[in-house]
């Protein structure tokens, strides 16, 4: 089970790390906000101030909201990379 304490860490440790999260950054979120990892960059997202936007809701027109938005940060996970590059 996740807890609190668990997200915290993850926050934490994001906002202490090298990774460098601007109040300009865009992030397009398109995995289930149940998903663990979904949570953890949307929180560090606020954490920094930066800006987060919903994909249309279909994953075959991700291309298209990828050019709508344009995100600074998009993190993913690597089936969807994958399908980019077949």
């Amino acid at each position: 089970m996740i807890s609190h304490k668990n997200s915290l860490s993850c926050i934490t440790n994001t906002v202490y790390s090298s990774l460098s999260l601007l109040p300009d950054d865009v992030y397009l979120s398109y995995l289930p906000l149940p998903h663990c990892y979904e949570r953890m960059v949307q929180y560090a997202l606020y954490a920094f101030g930066g800006r987060i936007a919903f994909y249309g809701g279909d994953v075959l027109k991700l291309k298209d909201d990828l050019q709508a938005v344009r995100p600074t940060v998009f993190a993913s996970v690597p089936r969807l990379f994958n399908k980019f590059y077949e």
